[in-house]
């Protein structure tokens, strides 16, 4: 499998082990959590960031309603409860 992407290596492999028996370190990537949420038409899933002061950052709405992208509530970036 060829896999063609901008990021590094040890980001793509982070993780899995070499032949040698070591490992890749691994990224430092802040708490992330998915949530469920009631969109218009029934349940969404968001993809959340912790943020240092609280709260949770909107990083991804997975939903098959396309009215839910409209919604600011879920705009990526908002920070919610």
């Amino acid at each position: 499998m060829i896999l063609y992407t901008v990021m590094p290596e040890a980001f793509v492999l982070a993780g899995l082990e070499e032949d040698g028996g070591g490992s890749f370190p691994a990224p430092v990537r802040p708490e992330r959590a998915e949530r469920i949420v009631q969109g218009r038409s029934g349940p969404a899933r968001l993809v959340v960031e912790r943020e240092p002061a609280g709260g949770w950052r909107v990083l991804r709405l997975v939903s098959s309603d396309p009215y839910d992208y409209l919604d600011p509530d879920f705009a990526p970036g908002r920070t919610v409860t």
